[in-house]
């Protein structure tokens, strides 16, 4: 079994199109992702210290300092989601991470209905099984 991170972000989470995207993780999804398991959830505020350490592999990328504005300038909703292959297949889900592009090439994900723009994009799930267990830890302790 596998774990990933999933976050709804500040953008989706103010205006309360947060239940949508729940709704279509986890009942409009696909097959495979049917018989994901919600391990954990909680939705917090990250602090600017938070948002730093988490975007830790983007330090010194002209985006870092937006998304850690982004990402701490309100509440997020953050599952942890346990089930085979959980990762590739809620990422084809969730779609490119800009939503205009999402829009163009995958108009059925949940980018390119709920992202406006970057790094408005509504929400992050984790990219690999080692990105999981990091953002897991920091955000969720284990």
């Amino acid at each position: 079994m596998q774990k990933t991170l999933v976050f709804l972000k500040p953008d989706v989470t103010q205006c309360e199109v947060y239940h949508n995207i729940i709704n279509d993780i986890f009942k409009l999804n696909t097959p495979k992702l049917k018989k994901i398991k919600m391990v954990d959830y909680d939705m917090f505020n990250l602090s600017i210290e938070q948002a730093d350490e988490f975007y830790a592999d983007n330090r010194g990328k002209d985006h870092h300092q937006r998304n850690i504005d982004f990402i701490s300038s309100g509440p997020v909703i953050a599952f942890v989601l346990e089930g085979n292959n959980v990762i590739t297949e809620l990422r084809s889900l969730v779609g490119c991470t800009d939503p205009e592009q999402a829009k163009k090439e995958s108009p059925y994900t949940l980018r390119a209905k709920y992202g406006s723009q970057l790094p408005q994009n509504a929400i992050h799930c984790s990219d690999s099984p080692e990105s999981a267990t990091r953002e897991i830890k920091l955000l969720f302790g284990y």
